[in-house]
Order: C-alpha cells, then structure tokens, then sequence
C-alpha cells in the first residue's frame, strides 16, 4: 500500500493508528458488541453512502498527477479521502457473514441501487453465497451497518461526520510519519 508507515490520528485522544495496521485493528473489534445509537448508524450510512464517490475522486486525481493537471491544495483532500475511503473498504472486507459482506459491498463499492443489489442477492448470482429474500436482505443489510458501525466508532472515525450528515473539518485528521 503506497501509504506504508503512515500513521493516521483519529480522535480526541490522539488515538494513531498506522494504515498498514488498518486491517489489523479493525479484525480486533469484530464481533464486538457495543451500544450503537440511531444516529451513528445514520452517520455510518452517510459514510458508508459517499464512499464510492470519493473512491471516484481519488482515481480522478490519480489520473491528474500523472498528467500533470493538479494544484498543490488538492493533495492533502487527496490524502484525505484516499484514507478514507481506505477505511471503509477495509471496514467492509472485514465483515465477516459472507452475506453482509456482499450487500456492503454491493451498495458501497460498487455503488449499486438498493433493489438492483436486492434482486441481485435473490438471483444467487455467486455460486459460493446462497439467494436470500428481499426481508433478509433488508436484515442483513442492517446488521452489516451495526457492525461497521463499531468499527468505526472504536477508531474514532464517526466524529469527523457533523449534523445533517455531512464531513465536518477534516483539516484535523492528522497524518505523521
């Protein structure tokens, strides 16, 4: 990973976590059970929600610096979304229930309406996940959420999503070597 030995300051408590351990920690807090409110499942939603966009972003910029069309500013957003994004898509890889798995990333990777990925999962498309129906679907869904929701909550990620269920200052996420 090209952000090998860097450390990412998540919370208040200065919390450093370094991105190539990003796996590793969350792995740790699977199958933990903490309370979650209703309004960090909606602000795991909304990250959850956005993620392929600032996956799309990033690419974008990638492609940029290759061609030289970038502003110096643009970096650090870069750095910014590349990171977060990182977590979320390790976040979603680290859900263990295979069905869950494939619902996260069905909607948040590769972006797909809600009733596609519903009709896709009754389908059975993969021979190694078997068909659900559209309640477990809505169910699974849900606990997917629930658990990614803790991951992000023990890293801290959560409060950098403000009211009204937008990115707050994200000048304080601090990167150090």
């Amino acid at each position: 990973m090209s952000n090998s030995g860097r450390a990412v300051v998540f919370n208040s408590n200065q919390t450093k976590i370094k991105i190539v351990d990003l796996e590793e920690v969350l792995k740790s807090v699977v199958g933990m059970d903490i309370g979650i409110s209703v309004g960090e499942l909606k602000k795991t939603e909304y990250l959850l929600s956005i993620n392929p966009e600032i996956f799309s972003l990033t690419k974008s910029y990638e492609s940029s610096v290759n061609t030289g069309f970038v502003k110096s500013a643009a970096s650090e957003l870069y750095a910014v979304y590349k990171t977060l994004s990182t977590i979320i898509q390790t976040s979603i890889q680290n859900v263990v229930n295979p069905h869950e798995k494939m619902i996260l990333e069905l909607l948040y990777i590769k972006a797909m309406k809600y009733q596609k990925a519903q009709l896709y999962m009754e389908k059975g498309y993969q021979a190694d996940i078997y068909p659900i129906s559209s309640t477990t679907f809505a169910d699974r869904r849900r606990k997917a959420i629930k658990c990614v929701a803790q991951s992000f909550r023990l890293i801290g990620i959560l409060e950098y999503v403000q009211d009204g269920y937008r990115l707050g200052d994200l000048a304080s996420l601090k990167f150090v070597q």
